[in-house]
C-alpha cells in the first residue's frame, strides 16, 4: 500500500522557444485519426473546445512580453513505426495548453490586437520577442488513450472550469 499517488505515465520537462509550437511545418494528413487541430497540433477527440476569450489571449500575449510565467504545455510523443502509413493514434496531440498555443498563433495570424497593435505592425525585434521566448514543455510518451484522458482530466480541473460534459 502506498501512501502518496504514483505517476500514471511519465513525464518529462523542458522549455522550447514559442516559435516551435506555431511554425508548423507537420502535415494534418499524417493524423487521420484526429478531427481537430490548434495550429498543426492534433487534438483528442476529449479535448475540450477553445474557451479564452479575447481579453484571456491579449492578458496572455502581454505576458510574454512582460516576462511573465507562461505556465507549460504537455504534448505526446511521435510514435510512427517503420512501414506505417499514419502516425500511431494520439502521436503528437495536445494534452494541456490548447488555449496557450490558440492564443499565440492568433496573435501572429492578426486575428486581435494587443495594446492596439497587430503582429503586422510589430517591428521585427518586437515578433523576434515572442517567438524566442521560452515557453515550459511536459513531453510524454504514452498512446493508451484510457491513461491519457486520467492525465487529461485531472490537469483541466483548474484554470478556467470545465464542464462536467467536457470531461474526457
Amino acid at each position: 500500500m502506498t501512501r502518496l499517488p504514483k505517476p500514471i505515465i511519465e513525464f518529462r520537462s523542458g522549455s522550447l522557444p514559442i516559435e516551435l509550437l506555431i511554425c508548423g511545418g507537420k502535415n494534418v494528413s499524417d493524423y487521420p485519426w484526429a478531427d481537430r487541430f490548434v495550429g498543426d497540433w492534433p487534438l483528442p477527440k476529449w479535448q475540450r473546445g477553445l474557451v479564452w476569450n479575447t481579453k484571456q489571449k491579449q492578458a496572455f500575449i502581454e505576458s510574454v512580453y512582460i516576462g511573465y510565467d507562461l505556465g507549460s504545455v504537455m504534448i505526446n510523443s511521435l510514435d510512427w513505426p517503420d512501414g506505417q502509413q499514419f502516425a500511431t493514434p494520439m502521436s503528437e496531440i495536445i494534452i494541456d495548453g490548447q488555449q496557450r498555443i490558440s492564443a499565440l498563433i492568433g496573435f501572429v495570424k492578426n486575428d486581435f490586437p494587443v495594446n492596439g497593435l497587430y503582429w503586422r505592425d510589430l517591428t521585427r525585434i518586437e515578433q523576434r520577442v515572442l517567438r524566442e521566448r521560452e515557453i515550459g514543455i511536459k513531453k510524454v510518451a504514452c498512446f493508451d488513450e484510457d491513461k491519457l484522458r486520467i492525465v487529461y482530466n485531472h490537469l483541466n480541473y483548474s484554470g478556467v472550469r470545465h464542464e462536467m460534459s467536457e470531461m474526457a
